[in-house]
């Protein structure tokens, strides 16, 4: 795989690395990313960081995504619902100590598409799943 690849690289020349996922909308840029992620986890983290990073993903979407909500069922989206198209661009960096163990994660967040909080949205079209727990939440 590409996260091996690289992870082996890294290890062998002491040198940073990237992996960028490019391609067309919906052609599965997200899963890839996290495949790669969830395989560098698996590889090279300590178990305090191993449970953390693997949460990322869950952690991340919704501020950068959508939940794909089935037809009929309103505004209530059950945790296993899947999530649209994401609406951002994730950069995840992974610091390695020197031996080889993930040490540090940073994220950051660019190009979110603001459109999507726009009065332009359809009226029963979701925005971005988290401000709808913030509402929930402020309700309790």
């Amino acid at each position: 795989s590409v996260g091996a690849q690289a992870y082996k690289h890294m290890c062998n020349s002491m040198e940073s690395q990237v992996v960028m996922v490019v391609g067309e909308p919906g052609s599965g840029k997200s899963q890839a990313a996290r495949h790669v992620v969830d395989f560098l986890n698996m590889a090279s983290s300590p178990p305090e960081i191993e449970d953390k990073l693997g949460s990322l993903h869950d952690l991340l979407a919704p501020f950068i995504s959508r939940r794909v909500i089935p037809e009929g069922s309103h505004d209530r989206v059950s945790a296993g619902s899947g999530w649209s198209s994401t609406k951002g661009i994730p950069m995840v960096s992974l610091e390695f100590d020197a031996d080889q163990f993930i040490c540090g994660v940073r994220v950051n967040l660019f190009g979110l598409e603001l459109g999507s909080l726009s009065s332009a949205v359809a009226e029963d079209e979701r925005t971005f799943d988290v401000f709808y727990a913030l509402l929930r939440g402020a309700d309790e």
